[in-house]
């Protein structure tokens, strides 16, 4: 006998039929293709389907494809292990008419069978995926030819813990809304264009380039320390305590890295020594630091030096930095007039020369010498 809870549950179920996402196929489709648990692949359209015409080669690219179950899983409302739905306050209101796995099966052949232009619109059945050694991605074929596509869709369940799921393939062929793809990919390119012309940037970009970069550098260093000396805290007393836990998960997006903000765990037992050692080293540090005012200063006053340094530019001494404020006044080449002058100013004058003051003063000697012995001559003839 249904109990009155379970019948006030069906009947809000029943309200909830209305069938309004027949409306809202093209957002369940936005929503199912970034929520639903896809695998990368590797397409291969084979002559005569889709666009590739049957006289063509078969075309490769690359895809996202997701089993049945998958999607199922994804539109239906979750359910817990006695059958009741979750309260998940986060699930979009255009999914609300579909309650049950049921009416999400409809949902996914309603997708499957739509179609633009002729040609599937959102998602199409494939074959059974061809794994491949390594990284290499999986291949998929769409079917034998042309009357296999979009294929069909069979009634699907949500396999439970330790069953094996059932279901067929298939690739998404939707890729929503390129705008803010194409923005951001012109955004990227006109990012690249403006970091090649950083040599003609002017000197406030530049100046405010060089005070964000130091700026990020102090907060990374300083998030690093902190994080990892409130870890090791907690840690002493039994608890592991991170500050952004997956901020350094190369697996997950930008935005799931700084996603939960924290986590509290419970440490894993036969950890009490390290905990000893590491309380003994805080023990440690403390008394240091209480004891040796003088260079517990030193060390925070070397650092603030250090800071300082970095944000005045003058912690590495930069040789080419003339050559990159005098861009526009180069330095010029001496010519050879100007090399001769050089040379002339910093020669030593040459001493006068003397060769006439000798051959006068010889002379003087010479006459000297005739008036002596004139002189002596004439005191004889005497």
């Amino acid at each position: 006998v249904p109990t009155p809870k379970a019948m006030g549950g069906s009947e809000d179920i029943e309200q909830k039929r209305t069938g309004d996402w027949i409306n809202n196929l093209e957002k369940i489709a936005i929503h199912a293709r970034s929520n639903c648990k896809n695998r990368s692949g590797l397409l291969v359209i084979r002559p005569g389907q889709l666009t590739v015409p049957p006289n063509a080669q078969a075309a490769e690219l690359r895809c996202e494809y997701f089993k049945a179950d998958r999607l199922i899983k994804c539109l239906a409302p979750e359910t817990d292990d006695q059958g009741d739905k979750k309260q998940a306050n986060s699930r979009p209101k255009f999914l609300e008419s579909i309650v049950d796995e049921a009416e999400a099966n409809k949902v996914a052949r309603a997708l499957l069978e739509m179609k633009e232009a002729g040609q599937p619109r959102f998602y199409c059945q494939t074959l059974k995926p061809e794994k491949r050694k390594g990284d290499q991605p999986d291949i998929l074929f769409m079917g034998t030819g042309k009357g296999d596509i979009p294929g069909s869709w069979s009634e699907t369940k949500v396999a439970s813990k330790g069953e094996r799921a059932e279901g067929n393939y298939y690739v998404w062929l939707h890729e929503g809304d390129q705008t803010m793809s194409n923005l951001m990919t012109g955004l990227l390119i006109a990012a690249f264009i403006l970091i090649t012309c950083f040599p003609i940037w002017p000197d406030f970009l530049k100046i405010a380039l060089w005070y964000l970069a130091c700026t990020a550098l102090v907060l990374i260093l300083l998030t690093v320390i902190v994080r990892w000396f409130m870890f090791l805290f907690v840690w002493i007393f039994g608890y592991e305590f991170w500050i952004l836990p997956n901020l350094f998960d190369e697996e997950r997006s930008v935005v799931d890295s700084f996603k939960p903000l924290h986590s509290f765990e419970k440490t894993a037992p036969g950890q009490l020594w390290w905990r000893i050692g590491v309380l003994a080293s805080f023990i440690w540090i403390g008394y240091w630091a209480y004891s040796q005012p003088t260079e517990f200063d030193d060390f925070l006053n070397s650092n603030k030096q250090f800071v300082d340094d970095l944000y005045d530019g003058s912690l590495l001494s930069d040789t080419s930095q003339w050559s990159r404020e005098n861009m526009d006044n180069p330095y010029k080449v001496p010519s050879i007039e100007d090399l001769l002058s050089d040379i002339d100013s910093d020669a030593p004058a040459e001493p006068e020369r003397v060769e006439n003051e000798n051959f006068i003063q010889e002379e003087d000697e010479e006459e000297t010498v005739d008036a002596m012995l004139d002189e002596l001559f004439e005191k004889e003839s005497y």
